[in-house]
């Protein structure tokens, strides 16, 4: 199997594994802290086993600790956005992770922001835009989770620019990390710990499973592709959640909504198809 292929199986197998994350965090009725604390809770113990298991920790350097802060940043901020706004919204402009992560790569690693990406930045803002105004009309709660949807692309694309400048980073001990940061900070917030009934089957099976898998598998491929093609990727989760949730909870995000993440949605397609094409090989 050539490494291409790898990374390709090693993504796709991480953005279908992830998919039905935003579903299981809608089906518990509780506040946003009790459900981070929770998940992160499960999904370190269940990375503290493997770690105990294969004893594999690696080298601990700052950009695993930056990786760890940046992830738990993430998974704080995504459960915060789907509480406040809808699963569409959320991950329409979570996507717009790649725009961040080619902003840090011009910015802290000095490679070149090309003109493709400086229009593919500007498009996706309009795209953005429409978004937030579909979603929000003058909603402070909606506008917050929009924000922090946003947050969690910017925490994504600090953690991948992390993996670029470190290949050999220790993902599993640095989301391990990172999940325990995260659970702490839940446990300091929540006003309770409780759940009832099915919602434990929910956040175990999240936490458990499909949170540390999915996530372990999107930061490992990236080390085998091309940007490009782990963001094309990735735009799946975008398309395939708001869908799944649409169809079983009836969870309609807006006409306006829509049309602005099909716009994001296509303009970061279509640059990447073409950032393919140029560099089938370049990293």
């Amino acid at each position: 199997m050539s490494p291409q292929l790898k990374g390709v199986l090693i993504t796709l197998a991480g953005v279908l594994v992830i998919v039905p994350d935003s579903l299981m965090i809608r089906l518990i009725d509780a506040d946003a802290m009790t459900k981070i604390f929770w998940r992160s809770s499960f999904s370190c113990t269940v990375l503290l086993l493997w770690l105990a298991f294969t004893r594999n920790i690696g080298r601990f350097g700052k950009m695993a600790f930056l990786f760890a802060i940046t992830e738990a940043s993430g998974t704080i901020l995504f459960i915060v956005a789907l509480e406040n706004t809808s699963v569409a919204s959320t991950l329409f402009l979570v996507s717009t992770a790649p725009i961040f992560s080619a902003l840090l790569s011009w910015i802290f690693l000095k490679e070149t922001l090309s003109k493709r990406m400086i229009w593919t930045i500007l498009f996706t803002l309009i795209g953005v835009a429409i978004i937030a105004n579909g979603e929000n009309d003058g909603n402070a709660q909606r506008l917050s989770g929009d924000l922090a949807a946003i947050g969690v692309a910017i925490s994504l694309a600090v953690a991948f620019t992390a993996v670029r400048h470190t290949p050999d980073l220790p993902i599993i001990p640095a989301l391990t990390v990172a999940y325990a940061i995260a659970a702490t900070t839940g446990a300091l917030l929540a006003p309770s710990f409780t759940l009832v009934g099915i919602e434990w089957f929910w956040i175990a099976l999240n936490g458990a499973i499909f949170v540390p898998l999915g996530f372990a598998l999107l930061s490992i491929g990236p080390r085998y592709i091309t940007s490009a093609e782990v963001s094309l990727i990735l735009l799946l989760e975008a398309v395939l959640a708001p869908l799944l949730v649409w169809s079983i909870l009836g969870e309609h995000p807006g006409e306006r909504v829509i049309w602005g993440g099909f716009i994001v949605i296509s303009v970061l397609l279509i640059s990447n198809l073409l950032g393919l094409k140029r560099h089938p090989k370049g990293s």
